[in-house]
């Protein structure tokens, strides 16, 4: 996703979690005792997806596009991009970063998909604190919302 660019995964990251702070909703689990992070889902609301407006881009997308080797570039606005903007293609019913997948995604899913459900864009858990629930239980606290 960095072209090989380690220096660029915290970036990408960071613009993730502004993104979704903006419109959508950051699980974090604590640990109680050293208030470490031990892990982090990113949601998106009913009709909200990730990147999906200039506002969320420029949180930090934009420019980790322009850090992207052109080559890497590339491949984001013709492959990954088209899978990551799949909910704002419905939603826009066009992309200015690629249709890869966006027939795919079309036919996929139901027309009301975008308007009724929740999306996770991304769960993580530091390695220290992996095997004990902890994704398990930042699933389940939307799973309880909806």
């Amino acid at each position: 996703m960095t072209g090989g660019n380690k220096s660029l995964e915290g970036p990408l990251f960071r613009a993730m979690i502004r993104a979704c702070l903006l419109a959508g909703r950051v699980y974090t689990a604590i640990v109680i005792s050293t208030g470490a992070i031990a892990g982090l889902a990113l949601w998106f609301p009913p009709g909200k997806a990730l990147w999906q407006n200039d506002a969320q881009r420029n949180l930090g997308f934009n420019q980790f596009l322009e850090s992207l080797s052109p080559k890497t570039r590339e491949w984001w606005i013709d492959t990954v991009s088209s899978y990551r903007f799949s909910l704002f293609l419905q939603l826009m019913s066009l992309s200015q970063y690629g249709s890869a997948l966006a027939p795919f995604i079309k036919t996929a899913l139901s027309p009301h998909t975008v308007e009724s459900s929740w999306y996770l864009n991304c769960i993580c858990v530091d390695p220290k604190y992996q095997r004990q629930g902890i994704a398990t239980n930042l699933i389940k606290m939307v799973e309880q919302k909806v």
